[in-house]
């Protein structure tokens, strides 16, 4: 059994090829054995919500000198309470917009940058239930063909979990990835090394320590308050979700006071649709016994394969921040109407800074963001949301300073559904 996966999109060339082998008996079903098999193997994916997907880029694929990707930041404000520091900015990842791109909350290219998120890619099956499992299949080692047929089946048919989910993880200070061992047998592997310690608690909480004693909080807060992602996916006859993202909730200084509390809304609904070109074949068309052909098998001939294209539908539903809450004040984060391109989803509208006085707290300055649309040239009805300005404002609600941003196009011109990026 092979399958051909091209890296960086959904597109899967799944090329089935039955080796009946070890008293394996197949007679005359070659369409349904091989639609189970490519409706086994038919890529299933788990896609982040623009706002996960739109940091994650960064992660991914730095700003640098390196890179030749500029960096293009705005900072908003900082957020301190004693020795803890969250920077508030947006930045453009200059890199380009694919076709698939959702644009987040402040714009295609855009990202909001403030706290921290851990994200995954899943591997087969999400490790919770497959690879970190108590009762997940242990990886064995001097696999024989015949003694381990129902093991390397299992493998095969993706009843048996033998890849690990990649996390994405970034907080102030630090971002990487890493992945958890089999059963959680050992410490999670974090690429780069990293002297961080990860806490699991049922993938509803992960708590990140850094080597100065600083605790990250993930998916849940002190007091139980979730705030994670999920995604649901259906691709052909099968559905598969898994939770996507888990958000920064608290960070804690040690042996003091010091804490940074984050709060988040619900931003409504994102719809992923996409497709997967399948081409699948059948080889070794008698049945073995042995490795001795013991009888006719399955149909041929071998030259004629079959294609067909599967639709992938995809529902997030992203969060974004409601509220920091920090010792000497607050941000909120306010939202705005429901937009015209993910029209099941809003936009943010502004952000609001505020100074904790005597007990109570005082506006001391706001953001307000300023939008249109990319169009699609061929199709204006296709629209894609598009940053113009950023525009700060005193107390008073008095014009002070202005961020203005013109692109190289307003429009775009991609119409058929079936093209895609590979880069």
């Amino acid at each position: 059994m092979k399958k051909v996966n091209n890296v960086g999109n959904k597109i899967a060339l799944a090329i089935i090829i039955f080796f009946l082998i070890c008293s394996v008996s197949v007679y005359a079903q070659r369409e349904s054995a091989v639609n189970d098999q490519v409706s086994r193997l038919l890529p299933k994916p788990l896609p982040a919500s623009p706002n996960v997907a739109a940091l994650g880029k960064f992660g991914d694929y730095s700003a640098s000198s390196f890179t030749g990707l500029p960096d293009i930041s705005i900072s908003i404000f900082d957020v301190q309470s004693g020795s803890l520091k969250v920077p508030i900015t947006i930045s453009y990842h200059a890199s380009g917009i694919k076709m698939t791109d959702h644009a987040s909350w402040v714009g295609a290219g855009w990202a909001l940058s403030a706290g921290g998120q851990i994200s995954r890619k899943v591997n087969g099956t999400a490790d919770e239930a497959g690879y970190y499992s108590a009762t997940a299949e242990s990886l064995r080692a001097n696999v024989s063909l015949c003694p381990d047929i129902s093991y390397l089946r299992d493998i095969a048919y993706g009843n048996a979990d033998m890849k690990p989910d990649l996390f994405s993880y970034s907080f102030p200070g630090k971002s990487g990835k890493f992945m958890l061992s089999s059963r959680g047998l050992e410490a999670p592997y974090l690429i780069p090394y990293e002297p961080i310690d990860i806490k699991i608690s049922n993938f509803d909480k992960f708590e990140m320590t850094d080597e100065h004693g600083v605790l990250h909080r993930f998916g849940t807060n002190s007091t139980g308050t979730i705030a994670n992602e999920g995604s649901y996916t259906s691709a052909g006859s099968t559905q598969t979700n898994a939770t996507t993202a888990w958000h920064l909730m608290d960070i804690v200084a040690p042996n003091s006071d010091d804490k940074i509390a984050f709060q988040y809304q619900d931003l409504g609904r994102v719809i992923y649709n996409d497709f997967s070109n399948v081409i699948s074949l059948s080889d070794q068309c008698e049945n073995f016994t042995f490795g001795i052909p013991s009888g006719p098998g399955l149909s041929c001939p071998v030259s004629t394969p079959i294609a067909s294209v599967t639709t992938t539908a995809t529902i997030t539903y992203p969060k974004g921040l409601q509220r920091i809450t920090f010792e000497t004040g607050k941000v909120e984060f306010i939202l705005g109407s429901l937009r015209n391109d993910d029209v099941e989803s809003k936009k943010l509208d502004s952000i609001k800074v505020y100074s904790l006085v005597n007990g109570s707290y005082k506006l001391i300055k706001s953001f307000k963001f300023k939008y249109s649309y990319f169009r699609n040239a061929a199709n204006t009805a296709d629209l894609l949301l598009r940053l113009d300005g950023v525009q700060q404002l005193d107390k008073n609600g008095i014009l002070i300073g202005e961020h203005k941003f013109t692109y190289n196009t307003t429009s775009f011109s991609w119409n058929n559904t079936f093209a895609r990026d590979y880069w």
